[in-house]
């Protein structure tokens, strides 16, 4: 996998990480673990943990799928696991949003955010907006962001400096 990824362009790199990882609530748990032992290891106690639902919640590879919630779900279930062996840790989640996607996807990211946030270890706690904003500016993601704050009460970020 490595060498592969060494040959990835760096946009399909996340890609190609979400075709083997995706699909399986199991899976979505073990990673988010290890990510908490990951953070862990390098002496980080607090972290906001960013990532895409959509892409995580299916697998071509494996041709597999489970819905968005399942991934939310398990991935708190990771989290919390992996906080219970790292005392005095805190992680949470943050929803990306992903440029590219249509703004209604944006909007039904925020909602989900929304139904699920939590201010529990391992829950969702914002809605992030990432990916290629030279292609994809954020003009089109205004919206969404100003509903999912004002609205809905959601923290926001924009992840910026994606561009290759």
């Amino acid at each position: 996998v490595s060498e592969l990824l060494k040959r990835t362009p760096p946009w399909q790199r996340f890609d190609l990480v979400n075709e083997v990882i995706g699909g399986s609530s199991e899976v979505a748990a073990l990673v988010a673990e290890r990510f908490v032992d990951f953070q862990a290891d390098n002496g980080v106690f607090y972290t906001e943990v960013r990532y895409d639902p959509v892409r995580l919640a299916r697998s071509g590879l494996a041709n597999s799928s489970i819905s968005q919630l399942e991934v939310v779900q398990a991935v708190q279930r990771g989290l919390v696991a992996g906080m219970q062996r790292h005392g005095g840790m805190q992680v949470h989640q943050l929803l990306c949003a992903m440029r590219g996607q249509p703004a209604t996807a944006c909007l039904a990211l925020a909602q989900l955010a929304a139904a699920t946030r939590s201010p529990e270890h391992g829950g969702v706690v914002g809605l992030d907006l990432a990916g290629d904003e030279r292609d994809f500016p954020n003009g089109a993601y205004v919206k969404c962001l100003r509903h999912a704050k004002t609205v809905l009460g959601l923290n926001t970020t924009v992840h910026a400096g994606e561009n290759t």
